[in-house]
């Protein structure tokens, strides 16, 4: 399966292509699945789905395979990034990864808060002794949104909290691996609709801890500050 280094790419399920395309658009999910089918005995049985909370299986509509990930001449995928954890798999006719795939934080939770997309005004007012007022606008920059969750799980929340079948899907995994280094992410507003056109990609604008002890026990509230990320 072939990648460009430096790109972004992601397990969403949505078909795009891999394009560099605000940074990088490609869906890892077809992009395996059109590497299965490649082979010459597979005759285009084979399909990669992914759930909301982003569990991926392999399928093949009529034939029994042998999934073999540390074959060293066959593959060099990583199995993790799809939340495979064994090298190989027996002859089978679907398997389902025992665990999350990598890249995405699931809360299950509905958003507390929501700005939607606001759009910033750079400029400035002045105010002259007499009280009469002048406004400059310089320009509109990229529109902002500030989410949040409140009485996240602490499995949600922290490394060392979360489940063992979702070994990287606690907030603290999504902020010091991706968001607090500045690359980009996608708000889903619905985890079961994965279209092309169905998410946000966004930054963060500030490097303050979004993650903080809510009032309740065991629990956390989130809250990013984010702006639109598009090219």
């Amino acid at each position: 399966m072939s990648v460009t280094t430096g790109r972004n790419y992601w397990l969403s399920g949505d078909d795009q292509g891999d394009a560099s395309t605000d940074g990088g658009i490609g869906d890892l999910c077809k992009m395996l699945e059109t590497t299965l089918n490649s082979h010459s005995l597979a005759a285009g049985g084979f399909t990669v789905t992914i759930t909301e909370s982003n569990v991926i299986t392999i399928a093949h509509a009529s034939l029994t395979f042998l999934l073999g990930w540390n074959d060293p001449v066959s593959s060099t995928l990583d199995p993790l990034i799809f939340g495979f954890t064994r090298g190989s798999y027996s002859v089978v006719s679907s398997v389902t990864a025992p665990n999350q795939s990598q890249g995405i934080w699931y809360t299950d939770t509905t958003r507390s808060t929501d700005t939607r997309d606001r759009q910033p005004v750079v400029g400035a007012v002045a105010e002259t002794i007499s009280g009469l007022t002048r406004a400059s606008r310089l320009a509109l920059g990229k529109k902002q949104r500030a989410v949040g969750w409140t009485l996240v799980p602490q499995a949600k929340s922290l490394e060392e909290y979360a489940a063992a079948t979702e070994p990287t899907g606690a907030f603290e995994s999504a902020w010091l691996n991706a968001i607090s280094k500045g690359y980009g992410f996608r708000i889903y507003d619905d985890a079961s609709s994965r279209t092309s056109s169905s998410y946000g990609l966004y930054r963060t604008r500030v490097m303050a801890d979004p993650m903080v002890r809510s009032s309740a026990p065991v629990r956390f509230d989130v809250n990013l500050e984010a702006a639109r990320a598009e090219d």
